[in-house]
């Protein structure tokens, strides 16, 4: 059994270090740059209240494990996670906590939707009832891979992301797509103080498919803006916008708000707030709090 997940927003950065290498022959110093490796990961648990405009509202928690190892620019991760979830839920297929459709943040806040499940589970022929009893399961296994290129300005950034969902679900079940795809970005960066604006354009290939609808690739928009406003304290914003996976299909537009306590290693916190437009199924918002342990 398989229930969709949340996943963990990493932040990892990248550093280079240059050595002077004497030489008694050189005419000069030698520089050069060793690699730079770092790995670790992070463990944590997340709570998530969905709200409905009719019908019971839907609750979660996730317990998950995220490791990662750094290679220069190169930044390689997984994400694992089961959860607990209770509430409203779409039935045929039934799909308990649309959180984990509908809220899947990429890595460095890049965000999509799950489309294949949710274009199944928004079909107008399709309903929504309540779930009485909590149910757990294994969520999706999503591995991810980044390069960060060095640009000539240090206040700007760019890079490339990679990833890869193995949907654990059986759409004849009931729970999740069983579908597999491969996802590929392009963020840029510009850092003014504690001031950073982003911008990324993804897009979504299907590689398997065990639904009975007709699936197309589909891509991904966002915009975002995050602000430090302590080391151990930042605030982050973003606007999203999704192609349909379905011939006809409307697309999909949600907008975050979220509140992030902790440094890159140890002890941290998370509230996020996710509004979402008009569209079948989804709830009016979502609510998510989490703690976090990174080493």
């Amino acid at each position: 059994m398989k229930y969709r997940l949340r996943l963990l927003v990493l932040l990892c950065s990248s550093a280079s270090v240059v050595f002077a290498e004497d030489s008694t022959t050189a005419q000069a110093d030698a520089f050069q740059a060793p690699a730079y490796t770092a790995q670790g990961a992070t463990i944590g648990v997340t709570g998530t209240r969905q709200e409905y405009a009719s019908g019971d509202d839907g609750e979660g928690t996730q317990v998950y494990l995220s490791p990662y190892f750094i290679y220069n620019q190169w930044m390689f991760s997984a994400y694992l996670s089961v959860e607990k979830t209770s509430g409203q839920y779409l039935s045929e297929p039934q799909y308990p906590q649309l959180t984990a459709i509908c809220s899947q943040p990429q890595p460095r806040g890049r965000f999509r939707f799950d489309t294949p499940a949710l274009d199944a589970a928004c079909e107008d022929a399709l309903s929504t009832s309540s779930n009485t009893e909590d149910e757990t399961g294994l969520n999706d296994i999503l591995l991810f891979a980044s390069y960060d290129f060095i640009l000539p300005d240090p206040d700007t950034g760019l890079s490339l992301g990679l990833s890869y969902t193995h949907d654990n679900g059986n759409y004849e079940t009931g729970h999740g797509s069983g579908t597999r795809d491969l996802y590929a970005d392009i963020s840029g960066f510009l850092y003014i103080e504690r001031l950073t604006l982003w911008g990324s354009l993804g897009y979504t290939h299907i590689l398997s498919n065990s639904t009975p609808f007709e699936l197309d690739d589909y891509g991904v928009a966002s915009v975002g803006a995050s602000w430090r406003a302590q080391d151990w304290l930042s605030l982050s914003t973003s606007a999203n916008a999704q192609q349909s996976s379905v011939e006809n299909g409307d697309g999909y537009h949600y907008f975050s708000l979220g509140l992030n306590l902790g440094k890159a290693k140890g002890l941290g916190g998370n509230l996020t707030l996710y509004k979402y437009e008009d569209n079948p199924g989804l709830p009016e918002q979502e609510i998510s709090a989490g703690v976090s342990y990174s080493f």
